[in-house]
Parts: C-alpha cells; sequence; structure tokens
C-alpha cells in the first residue's frame, strides 16, 4: 500500500475503535448515574433487609447479582424486631396482591381532592410510598407533566408487580415512573432528591414509624413536603385494621398530636393535621422554605 494512504488509513481506523470503546464504557456509566436529572440510577441492588430496589420498567430480584449494597444515603440499623415486622407484612400483602383491587376501594375524585392539599407542579419528582397497585399514579403522573417523575415504592414485590403490570405501558425508554422494591424505612434513594412524598394508605403498616419518617426527611429537597393521608377517619382506619387482624391488627393510625410529635421527631416542621369523617390529612415540610407555612394557612383557610 501507498504509503500517503496507509498513514490516514490507520489513523482513521484506530479513532473510530476508540470512539467505539468510549461509548461502550461512558455511555452506561452517565446513564446509570441519573434519570432524567431527579436522583441515582441504581439498577435493582439487594438490600440489607432482603428486599430488592428497582428502577425503572421491571421488578427483578436476579439484576442484583446477589449483591447486598445499601443504597447511597440510606441506613442499615434496623432490629432483629423490626426485620421480623417486616417480613411479616411482606407475606401479607403479597398474598393479598391478587385481590386486592377487587376489594380496596379508591375514589378517583377523593384522591385527586386529598392530593390538592400539597402543592405539586409540573416537573417535580414525587415519592409515592407504600404504592400497592398504584391508585396514586395516574393523578401523580398527571399533575408532574410534562416532565417530572414519579417513583412508586412497595415493600411487597406482588403488590409491586400488580402496579407494574397495571402501568407497564407507561414504562417505556425515559419513561416518568420508576418502581423501588423496598421499605420505607430504607428507602433507595440519595438524599435531597424529591419535592414530596406520598403516603397514602400506608403509614400505619411501616414496621418503625420512626425511621421512615426519617428516610422520608432525609430524601426530600429542603422546603419539600410530606403528605400522610388516608380516605377516611382515623377512627375507621383503625377499627378496619382491628377487624382484618392478623399483621395489621396493630397498624394504627395516631392521633394529630401524636401524628405532630412524630413528623417533628423526624426533623419535619410546621405540622397540620386534618381528622375528618371522610379523610385524614397530615402534612409536614423539611426546612428550606416558607412553602410549608403558606400551604398550612391556606388549608386552614379552606377549612374556616
Amino acid at each position: 500500500m501507498r504509503p500517503d494512504l496507509f498513514y490516514p488509513l490507520t489513523y482513521g481506523l484506530v479513532t473510530a475503535l476508540l470512539g467505539i470503546a468510549l461509548q461502550l464504557v461512558l455511555v452506561p456509566a452517565v446513564v446509570g448515574l441519573t434519570v432524567k436529572n431527579h436522583g441515582p440510577f441504581f439498577g435493582f441492588r439487594r438490600l440489607a433487609t432482603g428486599g430488592y430496589a428497582g428502577m425503572g420498567a421491571g421488578v427483578d430480584e436476579q439484576a442484583s447479582g446477589g449483591m447486598d449494597v445499601r443504597p447511597q444515603g440510606g441506613r442499615n440499623t434496623m432490629t432483629p424486631e423490626i426485620q421480623r415486622r417486616l417480613k411479616d407484612l411482606r407475606a401479607y400483602f403479597d398474598q393479598a396482591a391478587s385481590s386486592w383491587d377487587a376489594s380496596a376501594h379508591t375514589d378517583p375524585a377523593q384522591v385527586r381532592s386529598i392530593l390538592a392539599y400539597a402543592r405539586i407542579e409540573p416537573g417535580q419528582c414525587i415519592l409515592d410510598v407504600g404504592c400497592g397497585t398504584g391508585a396514586l399514579i395516574p393523578p401523580l403522573l398527571e399533575l408532574t407533566a410534562p416532565d417530572g417523575h414519579v417513583y412508586a415504592l412497595d415493600l411487597s414485590p406482588k403488590m409491586l408487580e400488580q402496579c407494574r403490570r397495571k402501568y407497564a405501558f407507561l414504562c417505556e425508554p425515559q419513561s416518568r415512573l420508576s418502581f423501588l422494591l423496598a421499605p420505607a424505612e430504607e428507602i433507595p434513594l440519595a438524599s435531597d432528591v424529591c419535592h414530596g412524598v406520598v403516603c397514602y394508605s400506608s403509614f400505619p403498616h411501616f414496621a418503625d414509624k420512626k425511621s421512615a419518617l426519617e428516610e422520608v426527611a432525609r430524601v426530600l429537597r429542603p422546603g419539600g413536603w410530606v403528605l400522610v393521608a388516608h380516605g377516611t377517619s382515623r377512627a375507621e382506619v383503625n377499627r378496619i385494621h382491628h377487624q382484618i387482624g392478623g399483621p395489621v391488627a396493630g397498624d394504627l393510625l395516631a392521633d394529630a398530636e401524636d401524628m405532630a410529635a412524630l413528623l417533628g421527631a423526624a426533623g419535619l416542621v410546621n405540622p397540620w393535621v386534618l381528622d375528618a369523617d371522610d379523610r385524614y390529612v397530615a402534612l409536614a415540610w423539611k426546612e428550606g422554605t416558607r412553602a410549608g407555612k403558606q400551604v398550612q394557612q391556606r388549608n386552614k383557610a379552606k377549612l374556616d
């Protein structure tokens, strides 16, 4: 081959190969670090409690490769008693998952009216803790559209799988919906990620409510809010759980004073609690903005 052709061709070939190698190495690394700038992409990782954290369209326990990895910012301080409690709750909700939608009646209009107590805005990142089969996913996606993100977290693999199947059509690449398989006490997200956290019909089932609220506070951005809510009164929630019995018999909802104390102990401020016949709503904020006080005053004005 002519020397004046050999060197340019060799240089071009080497450059092309280096370009391909960089794409194979750097692109997955960059994609693995962020999901639409809302938080780290963990894939599926085995948690210390035996659960898994998953991001994206599937709930695949094998994808973790058997790793025992704590997510960034999380803690591994659960007592054996709490771990046994989580195991019992996971088994209970796994068993109930297939018939949950037929037995649990959720009023979409009421859900939206409860979500209105918080200021959910387009583009925000919202975490649904104890998402179950996904009753809140449609309104949350609608309220955060067009470019917000919703994380759906549950400790029950079968509940989360029911949720994923219902909303599989939303789980294309670049989806605004991700699934997290983990307890509320070990949220597999980095700190200061979420604008808001919703616990709808789930808070009484948290095995360690203090730790769960501390995790909620950790993942909230400064000025972020947490909404604890039910579609009926505290007394009715507690009556239903007592009547069901088994692992949920003692899953009771705190009164306004105790709920405010729980929220405050987690470092959350300006707690606001409403216990009415048709709903129970508790709101609190992470330090960093005056918005919490403003929303609290707005909600109070609605009741006056």
